[in-house]
């Protein structure tokens, strides 16, 4: 048996007045993006507007979803070879986010500044991807 496994997860990329925002949870050791796992014969819209809302309190309008890239990288808080497939959207959302669920604290990362050291490395994909396109 391969001891690689992959998690098909889908994410929300939120920018408010330069900012990204990303997410400590209680089960994870370094920031990400909010979003989470699929469920069976769940869409990308699906899988976001439910975790959004369960997360963060927001409803996400589906219509508005814009895929914005898919990244692989290394999972955190996951055992060693485990590996992130994240397919990341902007989407408008009605509500102001706000910590629910397992999410502890949300962070606001400037497009312009420094990064957190101990950002997910999925997560920093997609901030280098949206600061590169401006």
């Amino acid at each position: 048996m391969d001891p690689r496994q992959e998690l098909d997860v889908v994410a929300w990329v939120c920018i408010v007045d330069g900012h990204l925002l990303v997410v400590h949870s209680s089960r994870a050791d370094r920031p990400y993006l909010p979003g989470g796992k699929r469920e069976a014969e769940e869409s990308d819209a699906d899988v976001l507007v439910r975790e959004v809302h369960e997360e963060l309190g927001v409803e996400l309008d589906p219509t508005t979803l814009r895929l914005v890239a898919v990244v692989e990288d290394d999972a955190v808080s996951h055992p060693p070879g485990t590996r992130v497939r994240m397919a990341c959207y902007r989407g408008d959302a009605v509500g102001t986010p706000t910590p629910s669920a397992e999410i502890a604290a949300l962070v606001w990362v400037p497009l312009d500044g420094p990064a957190p050291a101990d950002l997910a490395p999925a997560a920093r994909q997609v901030l280098d991807l949206v600061r590169a396109a401006g």
